[in-house]
């Protein structure tokens, strides 16, 4: 028995909606749109009806990528540039059932391109506040080191511990800010525009990373033992990147770990042409789901049953994004014995002496 829709009934509530509702046919034939579907789109609403959806794809710049999105899935979207300079929010949703008497796609087409306006103001106002902060913020952790330091005279003990507390509140502010910068970096509209790709010793860098980390809390108060091969392996990454992930790697290790055994840290190629920095510290254990929220974003893992202070929650999140953007991986394991590790790999560079032996090259 054929279904019969009542196309103006449907009209009627459609056409007052501020987004573009389409339904096509299986064949590609347009069934119904309402009017802002054809105001969006550029087209006649007659000429959308006799044309079907073979048309409109390339007028708003979804060219090759038609054919994936109308037969890839049963849900997808899509972000495009019309020809008219609007940015487009185009939905696909496929039925698996008879829709409206047919098989059919239910395409929604909404105009965020002042959506997109209010993010790019957004994403520059926030760069542009942290960046003003970054001066401030420096010269306070700056002068309170001084003060710390001796160099104008013993302090009085009262006068010592408040001027201590101050430096370490104002070097997690820091902290804080660098992190919040690194996120805004990673999430913006072209992350790889950030990259400078370059080789990295990773010995190096580590070894780089263990001396400033012997400077701040809370690596200053741990041990660490490491262990790097003679050629130690060169990756083909962001040298500054690289030591963003190995500080975070680093201070996560040293606020997490129980009982005074150093922290292991050990640098290898391997032979997937990847090199690897492995950080192993003794844990109090960790659990499928603390395992599982590791990386999210603002997750502030416990400690000792309390919570961190000194952890903005963004630093594995961040880490594992930028050794993404290059290429690699950031994971985190954990031990029957409660050892838990740090896993980060990164590309070899082609050039480095022991890629060949090792990928069999």
């Amino acid at each position: 028995m054929e279904t019969k829709v009542d196309y103006e009934a449907l009209r009627a509530i459609a056409d007052p909606l501020p987004i573009g509702l389409i339904l096509a046919g299986s064949s590609g034939h347009v069934l119904f749109h309402n009017a802002r579907g054809a105001e969006l789109l550029g087209m006649d609403a007659f000429e959308l009806l006799e044309k079907g959806v073979s048309d409109f794809p390339e007028r708003i710049g979804l060219g090759t990528d038609w054919e994936s999105l109308r037969t890839g899935g049963r849900s997808r979207e899509q972000f495009v540039t019309s020809e008219h300079g609007l940015k487009l929010s185009v939905t696909f949703s496929r039925g698996e059932v008879s829709w409206f008497g047919e098989a059919c796609m239910l395409i929604l087409v909404a105009d965020v391109s002042k959506q997109s306006r209010l993010e790019e103001f957004r994403d520059g106002f926030q760069r542009e506040i942290l960046h003003r902060l970054k001066g401030p913020l420096t010269s306070i952790n700056t002068t309170l080191g001084f003060l710390r330091s001796d160099a104008c005279g013993p302090l009085p003990d009262a006068v010592k511990e408040v001027v201590a507390l101050g430096h370490a509140e104002a070097q997690r502010l820091h902290r804080l800010v660098d992190d919040l910068g690194h996120l805004l970096s990673l999430e913006g509209p072209s992350p790889e525009g950030d990259l400078y790709r370059e080789n990295v010793d990773l010995a190096a860098s580590v070894r780089r990373a263990l001396r400033k980390a012997a400077r701040q809390a809370p690596a200053r108060d741990r041990a660490f033992d490491l262990d790097a091969p003679e050629p130690a392996p060169i990756v083909l990454a962001d040298y500054d990147k690289v030591g963003i992930i190995l500080a975070h790697v680093l201070s996560h290790a040293a606020g997490q770990a129980i009982g005074e055994d150093p922290i292991r840290v050990s640098v290898a190629g391997s032979g997937e042409g990847m090199g690897t920095v492995r950080v192993a510290y003794a844990g109090a254990g960790i659990g499928e789901e603390e395992l599982r929220r590791a990386f999210v974003k603002f997750h502030r893992p416990a400690v000792a049953g309390e919570t961190s202070d000194g952890d903005s929650g963004l630093g594995l999140h961040v880490s594992r994004g930028f050794a993404q953007l290059m290429g690699g991986t950031l994971e985190l394991h954990a031990s029957t014995a409660r050892e838990v590790t740090l896993v980060l790999r990164l590309p070899l560079a082609s050039g480095w002496a022991g890629f060949e032996s090792e990928t069999g090259r």
